[in-house]
């Protein structure tokens, strides 16, 4: 058991990046602390952990959190350390850790698609060291109480962070409702726990005013704009410090990977961010809940009055063959062309129509195979019936031909029409670290 541990202490740290295979490492003998959910290996407790500077992502995520709950940052240390499964407090000669898995974190983001599961486990474990929970407590009752206090304390911190409710609860639906542990109280208990108490902060908000999330409201635009197309869902707007935050879900179709993600603003509005001003909190490469973008008008010269109508802003979220833009002359030329080719065949068969009939009214007037009209070097009786028959032919030929032409002509034309009138609904913008380079489709 111990070599398989040690087996699995060395992939973890061979997984690290390779600037922190550089730094120095520091030796943080844990003997006792609460992680975020059940450890699966005894071995979390009691042993040497191997801590490494934490990546700047996750950093930067501990700054923000502590800057809102007003801590001072140098109160914890975030270590990254692959021994710790997911992300758990402790205390080890009078400093306090915060000590996360990497690989953990990189598995949550890529299941959850949403970038709060980290902040909630992260502030989860902040909970612990700021409500003053003894980690050395081993009576089960004490220390389920100390896990629903931190869950309490998490959502609580990142509804004051403008979270949604389902994004608060992010986290804890990733974990196994099968595993149990003495010191941890049932998943269903701890969801209905974050539930509760995200709840309760925005009722007090709601009540009591101060919501430093400002006036969050649903964004409409986009519900038209695109139609069944447009994957995104939920999408809220709420303005703050000079910054337009937009929080919105992306449902995902069976089997497609690869989308496209854009603020899209009607062609009515007067506003035209720049693409250095548009930031990408998650990527508008892939769907799911909890998506964000953030858009910085202030730095544009925009103020808020001009940039609030929620009747103006949206989001869209698109397969990459599906975006909406503006059709150019030649995006008509094949629907002309076929309409030309159907007009030019309709004359045709006009033409031969009628020398067809002229043929026949011969055949039919001079029935008499030995009659003059057939003497000589003329055609005969026959023949003259098969040139009419041929010239008929050829004229239902051409006809059908020009109905076909006419039709997808039409079509093509119809088409291309609703496309561009799509696109002129709305300029769509996908900022600087967005992908692609569909800017201001519309204009």
């Amino acid at each position: 058991m111990k070599q398989l541990t040690h087996m699995a202490m060395l992939a973890g740290l061979l997984s690290l990046p390779l600037h922190l295979l550089h730094s120095q490492a520091v030796i943080i003998h844990v003997t006792s602390g609460c992680s975020h959910s059940p450890p699966t290996d005894s071995t979390v407790f009691g042993v040497d952990h191997y801590a490494f500077p934490p990546s700047p992502e996750a950093e930067e995520v501990l700054q923000e959190l502590l800057e809102v709950v007003g801590i001072n940052p140098n109160t914890f240390q975030l270590k990254l350390s692959e021994q710790a499964e997911n992300a758990m407090a402790t205390i080890e000669g009078g400093q306090r850790y915060i000590l996360y898995s990497e690989s953990f974190f990189d598995s949550l983001r890529r299941s959850t698609q949403n970038k709060w599961a980290i902040y909630s486990i992260l502030a989860h474990e902040i909970g612990h060291h700021t409500l003053g929970h003894n980690f050395n407590v081993t009576d089960p009752h004490d220390r389920i109480a100390m896990e629903l206090a931190a869950d309490e304390y998490s959502a609580t911190i990142l509804r004051m962070m403008c979270a949604k409710r389902e994004e608060a609860l992010a986290a804890i639906n990733q974990l196994d409702e099968s595993r149990s542990h003495p010191y941890y109280p049932p998943i269903i208990a701890r969801r209905t726990q974050i539930d509760i108490s995200w709840r309760a902060r925005d009722d007090s908000y709601r009540l009591n005013g101060g919501d430093p999330c400002g006036d969050r409201s649903p964004l409409e635009f986009g519900d038209g704009y695109g139609q069944k197309r447009n994957r995104a869902r939920n999408v809220e707007g709420h303005i703050k410090d000079g910054e337009l935050i937009i929080n919105f879900d992306a449902n995902p179709i069976p089997g497609v990977q690869d989308y496209r993600s854009y603020l899209v603003i009607s062609r009515n509005s007067d506003i035209s961010p720049k693409p250095e001003s548009i930031e990408w909190f998650t990527d508008p490469r892939k769907v799911g809940q909890g998506r964000q973008l953030r858009w910085r008008f202030a730095d544009d010269g925009y103020s808020r009055d001009l940039v609030w109508k929620r009747e103006e802003l949206g989001i869209a979220v698109f397969r990459p063959r599906q975006v909406p833009y503006r059709v150019k002359w030649h995006g008509y030329v094949p629907g002309a062309t076929a309409l030309l080719l159907g007009g030019v065949k309709l004359a045709i068969w006009d033409d031969l129509r009628g020398t067809s009939r002229n043929i026949y009214n011969t055949y039919m007037t001079y029935r008499n195979p030995d009659d003059l009209i057939y003497q000589g070097d003329n055609p005969s009786r026959i023949e003259v019936r098969q040139e009419a028959n041929q010239k008929y032919w050829w004229a239902q030929f051409y006809r059908n031909a020009g109905i076909i032409c006419l039709v997808g002509g039409a079509f093509l034309l119809t088409e291309r029409i609703i496309v561009d009138r799509r696109g002129r609904k709305g300029h769509l913008y996908v900022g600087q670290n967005g992908v692609g380079i569909r800017l201001n489709i519309g204009r």
